[in-house]
């Protein structure tokens, strides 16, 4: 759906895909309780929900995807030429 309305509208599409190891994930939601600031109800039970019924993207989904590991830094520059650019 989206993808069709980017093509009617002539503009850059792409599926940003992130990614963190489990254990990095479980610490960032660890961190955010800690500090006692996070708005989020978030918790690790929500987490554990999320990573049992994680859904694979299709094979459509999949021709438009750009991979982010969020473990390290992204260069955002790289990443919005790709966005606009239309080859992820």
């Amino acid at each position: 759906m989206f993808h069709s309305v980017a093509r009617d509208l002539q503009l850059p599409f792409a599926i940003l895909d992130c990614h963190a190891s489990h254990a990095t994930l479980r610490q960032r939601i660890e961190a955010r309780s800690a500090a006692g600031t996070d708005v989020s109800e978030a918790d690790l039970g929500v987490l554990e929900h999320q990573l049992a019924i994680e859904v694979q993207l299709s094979e459509a989904e999949r021709q438009h995807v750009i991979r982010l590991d969020t473990e390290t830094t992204i260069d955002t520059e790289a990443l919005l030429q790709k966005i606009r650019a239309g080859k992820p």
